[in-house]
């Protein structure tokens, strides 16, 4: 539509040329300048999540009790400080962590004897018999990955099947 106006303000076939060549120039620029910036931006953002690392939080029955009344998307591992077991699943998630922009809760549940019924309670209501074991909350809704030998490796396609879907459990 601008094309005819400046064709017929110009009146010569030169001029029009000229005319286009520099309508056409600062689209372009325009364009590339917009697709540069978000090439920036993303790269500056990619950059500064792979420099972060991520560590496991020490929790209480309170904190999954808090996640579960709210809306939060929180891994929870729960496992006991005196299981060489849940000693190498702890490393294993901690090495998870330094790879992947991760948010974990810890959870043991030999630190508080005096808890140990609520503790009972909140492993049989997320129907977890054996541990280590991981509670992936997320809003109103659970997944439980209970002890086995692949159990760090379900949390991680677990991990990457979410970040496909632009979904992530991070702090931010």
């Amino acid at each position: 539509m601008l094309m005819p106006i400046i064709y017929y303000r110009l009146k010569n076939r030169r001029r029009f040329q000229l005319a286009l060549s520099a309508v056409l120039c600062a689209a372009m620029a325009v364009s590339t300048g917009m697709y540069a910036y978000r090439v920036a931006v993303g790269y500056r953002r990619i950059n500064s999540i792979s420099q972060e690392r991520f560590e496991i939080n020490q929790i209480n029955l309170s904190d999954i009790a808090d996640y579960e009344a709210g809306n939060s998307i929180e891994i929870v591992l729960v496992g006991e400080s005196g299981s060489a077991y849940c000693r190498d699943v702890y490393e294993d998630v901690s090495d998870l962590c330094s790879k992947y922009p991760l948010a974990v809760n810890y959870y043991d549940y030999t630190a508080d004897p005096g808890s140990r019924q609520e503790a009972d309670k909140m492993l049989d209501k997320y129907g977890i018999d054996s541990l280590p074991a991981f509670i992936l909350m997320e809003p109103e809704e659970f997944q439980i990955i209970p002890s086995s030998p692949d159990m760090v490796q379900q949390l991680e396609n677990h991990i990457i099947s979410c970040a496909d879907n632009n979904f992530y459990y991070t702090d931010f």
